[in-house]
């Protein structure tokens, strides 16, 4: 029987450990041969440990010195797969996580927007739009003529002429009658007045402390966690010491029963 690809073989390992392997693990040649006690494994394995050399390819890699090659470079070209990685050194970072953390819980929030109202230059004067201007022009046009007809009304009838009473009635007409585009101003003072409304709530939001308490809150939620975590751990382990005592517990009753 061959062995499969790309895994260990005898002749990777010294002549006198791969026959003490056969003799242990191999089918018996006759019913006279006896495994390899604990005594004479000692041995063996401290002498191939001492034959023991380094990969000149790979410095990760040692294999005994009798191999006829480096068996891991054999295996890891093999299967395209690293066994073993080779010494690194690890830098050392100089950010001091709990140093931060300190300067940040003295950074001390903005506070609230500043009154946008109040910052308004004092001298801006607002301007009626030309279809209010337009609107109000007609407006003052009606009533003006209207007061005309009621002028003319009165000194009609101050002159016996009874017929005057019915030029008070478009008189009233003219006086008090609406005027058409009241609806569309009023529609669009409404929409001005939800727009303005809507950016001091947008410059609240923005130039206020919300977002600034928001983060550092969440930073120092995560501070927090990051300091219980010694605590988290010594739970866990005794936890885990808990489990494992009453795992032994339970073997050993049932050993005794």
């Amino acid at each position: 029987m061959e062995p499969p690809p790309h895994v260990p073989v005898l002749a990777d390992i010294p002549m006198e450990v791969a026959e003490a392997f056969q003799r242990a693990f191999g089918s018996p040649a006759s019913k006279f041969q006896i495994r390899p006690t604990g005594a004479e494994w000692v041995p063996l394995l401290e002498r191939m440990e001492k034959g023991i050399i380094e990969c000149n390819a790979n410095p990760a890699h040692y294999f005994s010195q009798t191999a006829p090659s480096c068996p891991w470079c054999r295996f890891e070209s093999g299967t395209g797969t690293i066994l073993f990685v080779g010494q690194y050194t690890v830098s050392r970072s100089s950010f001091d996580l709990i140093s931060v953390l300190a300067k940040i819980e003295r950074i001390q929030s903005p506070g609230s927007a500043p009154d946008l109202v109040a910052h308004m230059p004092v001298t801006v004067q607002l301007k009626a739009s030309p279809a209010a201007q337009d609107f109000r022009a007609r407006l003052w046009t009606r009533k003006a003529a209207g007061l005309a007809a009621a002028g003319l009304a009165l000194f009609l009838m101050m002159n016996r002429m009874g017929w005057g009473f019915f030029v008070l009635i478009p008189a009233g007409i003219l006086f008090f009658g609406e005027v058409s585009g009241l609806a569309a101003i009023r529609q669009q003072r409404a929409k001005a007045q939800s727009d303005w409304k809507s950016s001091l709530e947008s410059w609240s939001r923005i130039a206020g402390s919300r977002r600034f308490d928001e983060k550092k809150n969440g930073l120092l939620k995560t501070a927090a966690s990051y300091r219980a975590l010694p605590g988290v751990e010594k739970d866990m382990l005794q936890s885990l010491e808990l489990r494992s005592a009453s795992c032994r517990c339970k073997g050993t009753l049932r050993i005794i029963s």
